[in-house]
Protein backbone atom coordinates (compact mmCIF):
# COMPACT_ATOMS: atom_id res chain seq x y z
CA UNK A 1 0.00 0.00 0.00
CA UNK A 2 1.07 3.69 -0.90
CA UNK A 3 0.16 6.41 1.26
CA UNK A 4 0.83 10.08 0.84
CA UNK A 5 -0.03 13.32 2.43
CA UNK A 6 0.13 15.92 0.70
CA UNK A 7 2.56 14.84 -1.79
CA UNK A 8 4.54 13.40 0.20
CA UNK A 9 4.90 9.49 1.29
CA UNK A 10 3.94 8.43 4.79
CA UNK A 11 5.21 5.67 6.64
CA UNK A 12 1.43 3.06 7.19
CA UNK A 13 1.91 -0.42 8.61
CA UNK A 14 -2.07 -1.44 7.67
CA UNK A 15 -3.28 -4.09 9.99
CA UNK A 16 -5.05 -7.09 8.32
CA UNK A 17 -8.50 -5.89 7.12
CA UNK A 18 -7.84 -2.39 8.17
CA UNK A 19 -10.16 -0.43 6.94
CA UNK A 20 -10.41 3.12 5.22
CA UNK A 21 -11.48 5.00 8.28
CA UNK A 22 -9.09 2.96 10.50
CA UNK A 23 -6.32 3.87 8.16
CA UNK A 24 -7.53 7.67 8.02
CA UNK A 25 -7.59 8.17 11.97
CA UNK A 26 -4.56 6.41 12.41
CA UNK A 27 -2.95 9.12 10.15
CA UNK A 28 -4.74 11.66 11.61
CA UNK A 29 -3.79 11.13 15.02
CA UNK A 30 0.02 12.05 13.85
CA UNK A 31 -1.05 15.35 12.46
CA UNK A 32 -0.36 18.64 13.74
CA UNK A 33 -2.93 20.08 16.58
CA UNK A 34 -3.81 22.76 13.80
CA UNK A 35 -4.41 20.62 10.42
CA UNK A 36 -6.95 18.73 9.37
CA UNK A 37 -7.44 15.99 6.47
CA UNK A 38 -9.72 17.98 4.03
CA UNK A 39 -9.32 14.86 0.89
CA UNK A 40 -9.21 11.17 0.38
CA UNK A 41 -7.98 9.82 -2.97
CA UNK A 42 -7.86 6.26 -3.38
CA UNK A 43 -6.52 4.59 -6.72
CA UNK A 44 -7.16 8.12 -7.83
CA UNK A 45 -10.86 8.48 -7.09
CA UNK A 46 -11.65 11.65 -5.09
CA UNK A 47 -13.68 10.31 -2.73
CA UNK A 48 -16.27 12.78 -1.44
CA UNK A 49 -20.12 12.84 0.39
CA UNK A 50 -21.77 9.34 0.03
CA UNK A 51 -19.04 7.74 -1.64
CA UNK A 52 -16.46 8.73 0.85
CA UNK A 53 -19.41 7.82 3.58
CA UNK A 54 -19.21 4.01 1.77
CA UNK A 55 -15.72 3.52 1.57
CA UNK A 56 -14.85 4.08 5.10
CA UNK A 57 -16.12 0.92 6.49
CA UNK A 58 -14.58 -1.03 3.27
CA UNK A 59 -11.14 -2.59 3.81
CA UNK A 60 -8.09 -0.90 2.20
CA UNK A 61 -6.08 -3.61 -0.25
CA UNK A 62 -2.12 -3.76 -0.30
CA UNK A 63 -2.20 -2.55 -3.83
CA UNK A 64 -4.26 0.19 -3.35
CA UNK A 65 -2.74 3.93 -3.37
CA UNK A 66 -4.22 6.29 -0.87
CA UNK A 67 -3.61 10.08 -1.70
CA UNK A 68 -4.73 12.58 1.57
CA UNK A 69 -4.72 16.15 1.69
CA UNK A 70 -4.30 18.72 4.42
CA UNK A 71 -5.07 21.77 5.42
CA UNK A 72 -5.05 24.08 8.36
CA UNK A 73 -8.14 24.10 9.96
CA UNK A 74 -8.50 27.31 11.14
CA UNK A 75 -8.58 28.43 7.27
CA UNK A 76 -11.11 25.64 6.36
CA UNK A 77 -13.47 27.42 9.12
CA UNK A 78 -12.68 30.94 8.33
CA UNK A 79 -13.33 30.03 3.97
CA UNK A 80 -16.44 28.20 5.32
CA UNK A 81 -17.62 30.81 7.10
CA UNK A 82 -17.08 33.59 4.93
CA UNK A 83 -19.01 31.40 2.04
CA UNK A 84 -22.38 31.37 4.70
CA UNK A 85 -21.89 35.21 5.10
CA UNK A 86 -21.78 35.59 0.97
CA UNK A 87 -24.82 33.20 0.94
CA UNK A 88 -26.34 35.95 3.45
CA UNK A 89 -25.81 38.77 0.97
CA UNK A 90 -27.11 36.81 -2.01
CA UNK A 91 -29.90 36.02 -0.24
CA UNK A 92 -30.43 39.83 0.71
CA UNK A 93 -30.21 40.80 -2.66
CA UNK A 94 -33.31 39.01 -3.61
CA UNK A 95 -35.35 40.15 -0.63
CA UNK A 96 -36.81 43.09 -2.69
CA UNK A 97 -38.39 40.73 -5.31
CA UNK A 98 -39.60 38.65 -2.43
CA UNK A 99 -41.41 41.10 -0.81
CA UNK A 100 -42.93 42.25 -3.98
CA UNK A 101 -44.51 39.02 -4.31
CA UNK A 102 -45.44 38.98 -1.08
CA UNK A 103 -47.68 42.15 -1.37
CA UNK A 104 -48.91 41.40 -4.68
CA UNK A 105 -50.26 38.36 -3.69
CA UNK A 106 -48.46 36.60 -6.27
CA UNK A 107 -47.92 33.41 -2.85
CA UNK A 108 -47.09 30.54 -5.88
CA UNK A 109 -44.34 32.21 -7.16
CA UNK A 110 -43.17 33.83 -3.34
CA UNK A 111 -43.18 30.12 -2.20
CA UNK A 112 -40.51 28.72 -3.70
CA UNK A 113 -38.26 32.31 -2.88
CA UNK A 114 -39.46 31.92 1.01
CA UNK A 115 -37.90 28.49 0.64
CA UNK A 116 -34.76 29.43 -0.67
CA UNK A 117 -33.95 32.03 2.09
CA UNK A 118 -35.37 29.62 4.77
CA UNK A 119 -32.76 27.44 3.26
CA UNK A 120 -29.82 30.06 3.57
CA UNK A 121 -30.66 30.24 7.18
CA UNK A 122 -30.42 26.65 7.93
CA UNK A 123 -27.04 26.72 6.23
CA UNK A 124 -25.98 29.42 8.29
CA UNK A 125 -27.02 27.70 11.17
CA UNK A 126 -25.41 24.19 9.88
CA UNK A 127 -22.25 25.65 9.28
CA UNK A 128 -21.74 26.94 12.65
CA UNK A 129 -22.25 24.27 14.52
CA UNK A 130 -20.12 21.85 11.82
CA UNK A 131 -17.34 24.40 12.49
CA UNK A 132 -17.31 23.90 15.82
CA UNK A 133 -17.28 20.51 15.43
CA UNK A 134 -14.25 20.40 12.83
CA UNK A 135 -12.03 22.67 15.32
CA UNK A 136 -13.08 20.76 18.42
CA UNK A 137 -14.12 24.05 20.10
CA UNK A 138 -17.28 25.66 21.03
CA UNK A 139 -17.39 29.08 18.77
CA UNK A 140 -21.10 29.66 19.83
CA UNK A 141 -19.35 31.23 22.99
CA UNK A 142 -17.36 33.56 20.60
CA UNK A 143 -18.68 37.19 21.18
CA UNK A 144 -19.87 39.87 17.79
CA UNK A 145 -20.74 43.14 19.63
CA UNK A 146 -20.83 42.17 22.66
CA UNK A 147 -23.43 38.85 21.96
CA UNK A 148 -22.17 35.41 21.97
CA UNK A 149 -22.99 33.60 18.93
CA UNK A 150 -24.83 30.72 20.76
CA UNK A 151 -27.66 33.98 22.17
CA UNK A 152 -27.33 35.15 18.37
CA UNK A 153 -28.63 31.36 17.35
CA UNK A 154 -31.32 31.62 19.86
CA UNK A 155 -32.67 34.64 18.25
CA UNK A 156 -32.42 33.23 15.22
CA UNK A 157 -34.14 30.06 15.97
CA UNK A 158 -37.10 32.27 17.59
CA UNK A 159 -37.75 34.58 14.50
CA UNK A 160 -37.75 31.58 12.22
CA UNK A 161 -40.02 29.47 14.11
CA UNK A 162 -42.36 32.82 14.19
CA UNK A 163 -41.89 33.10 10.35
CA UNK A 164 -42.91 29.52 9.83
CA UNK A 165 -45.73 30.30 12.35
CA UNK A 166 -47.23 33.10 9.91
CA UNK A 167 -46.40 31.13 6.87
CA UNK A 168 -48.65 27.97 8.39
CA UNK A 169 -51.33 30.90 9.69
CA UNK A 170 -51.52 32.58 6.45
CA UNK A 171 -50.59 35.71 7.84
CA UNK A 172 -48.75 36.98 5.00
CA UNK A 173 -48.88 40.92 6.09
CA UNK A 174 -46.91 39.50 8.79
CA UNK A 175 -44.74 37.32 6.35
CA UNK A 176 -44.12 40.41 4.76
CA UNK A 177 -42.96 42.14 7.85
CA UNK A 178 -40.83 39.70 8.97
CA UNK A 179 -39.03 39.25 5.77
CA UNK A 180 -38.50 43.01 4.85
CA UNK A 181 -37.18 44.16 8.39
CA UNK A 182 -37.09 41.96 11.09
CA UNK A 183 -34.93 39.16 8.74
CA UNK A 184 -33.16 41.85 7.12
CA UNK A 185 -31.60 43.41 10.38
CA UNK A 186 -30.81 39.68 11.14
CA UNK A 187 -28.99 39.13 8.14
CA UNK A 188 -26.55 42.31 8.66
CA UNK A 189 -25.96 41.30 12.04
CA UNK A 190 -25.22 37.53 11.06
CA UNK A 191 -23.15 38.82 8.17
CA UNK A 192 -21.08 41.05 10.23
CA UNK A 193 -20.68 38.30 12.76
CA UNK A 194 -19.60 35.25 10.91
CA UNK A 195 -17.17 37.57 8.83
CA UNK A 196 -15.52 38.90 11.96
CA UNK A 197 -15.42 35.52 13.27
CA UNK A 198 -13.69 34.59 10.21
CA UNK A 199 -11.10 37.49 10.75
CA UNK A 200 -10.10 36.61 13.83
CA UNK A 201 -9.55 32.87 13.18
CA UNK A 202 -6.56 34.13 11.35
CA UNK A 203 -5.36 35.81 14.69
CA UNK A 204 -3.11 33.21 16.75
CA UNK A 205 -4.90 34.59 19.77
CA UNK A 206 -8.29 33.04 19.09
Amino acid sequence: MRVTLDGEPVAHEAQSGETLSALLAAIASRQASDRRLVSVRVNGQLLQDEELSRRLAQPVAGDDTIELGSADARGVVADALREAALHLSESQLARDDLVDLLTSGRMSEAAPRLAEALACWQVCQRTLVEASAFLGRDLTSWAHEDRALGERLRGLADKLRELRDAVEARDWVLVTDLVQYEMSDLASAWRGALTSLADTLGEPSL
